[in-house]
């Protein structure tokens, strides 16, 4: 609840400055008094935002500690919280890449290049980091004979790590270092993909493959909460979609059409 009340202070500014060029007199008047109070304790509020879902992040990790011997030892690891924090933090950026990078095609903006391009740095970076510190945890824990293993949890943990380790490549993380080019969508989207991905089958993995909750009992989403889950989706598209055509969310200069011939 703190987290989504958080949210919607930090997305006020943006609704307040729409209200300012309202016909509603009372309605103007409210934001124009109200939005320089909000733009001066922002910047407080950007803090909690960021700590929030920094503590949610981590005791994800936490939460699975608790199954003990229940969890496959892969992924039952004492730094268990510190590696959702990290893949959430590489996420992160690399959910912004893929949401700028879709808005900028669908809503004919200029794309933020130099944004792109450093965001999906870090989330490269963090992803490298995040596989580097998860095989040197199994690595000093004894384990490495099960990443050998022909089953499934070994052929699960190689694609997560090699998902993760094959997105700075496919993105923009060494592309600099290859061409002259600096910029280039394609090779950003697919980056920015790959972490979304390797972050997400990590995730999958560690709550529903990987844990094992007794003889005789097995979960997995069924057709029902899938179609759930599909329609939440898209009712934050929905929403999405109408508050970005409405309200200045969305910062940039949208793309001069072309001259007639």
């Amino acid at each position: 609840m703190a987290y989504v009340v958080v949210s919607w202070i930090e997305l006020s500014p943006a609704l307040l400055e729409r209200w300012t060029a309202s016909g509603r007199e009372g309605l103007r008047r409210f934001a124009e008094r109200t939005l320089p109070w909000v733009e001066r304790g922002l910047i407080w509020v950007l803090v909690i935002g960021m700590l929030l879902p920094t503590m949610h992040q981590s005791s994800l990790g936490s939460l699975m500690l608790l199954a003990g011997p229940r969890l496959h030892p892969l992924w039952n690891t004492p730094i268990l919280p510190l590696l959702f924090l990290i893949n959430c933090l590489a996420m992160g950026y690399a959910a912004v890449v893929l949401e700028s990078t879709l808005s900028s095609r669908v809503f004919g903006r200029r794309p933020e290049r130099r944004m792109l391009v450093t965001l999906e740095r870090m989330a490269a970076w963090g992803s490298l980091f995040f596989v580097a510190l998860r095989l040197g945890d199994v690595a000093v824990r004894g384990h490495i004979g099960l990443v050998l293993k022909p089953d499934l949890y070994a052929v699960l943990f190689w694609l997560e790590n090699l998902l993760l380790c094959l997105a700075p490549f496919a993105g923009s993380f060494a592309y600099k270092a290859l061409s002259k080019r600096v910029y280039d969508p394609g090779r950003l989207f697919r980056g920015a993909m790959l972490i979304a991905l390797g972050g997400a089958l990590f995730r999958f993995d560690t709550y529903l493959v990987a844990f094992d909750p007794g003889p005789g009992w097995h979960y997995f989403p069924s057709v029902p909460e899938i179609l759930i889950t599909v329609g939440l989706i898209a009712g934050e598209l929905a929403v999405y979609l109408a508050l970005v055509r409405k309200f200045p969310i969305l910062g940039g200069v949208r793309t001069a059409p072309a001259p007639a011939p």
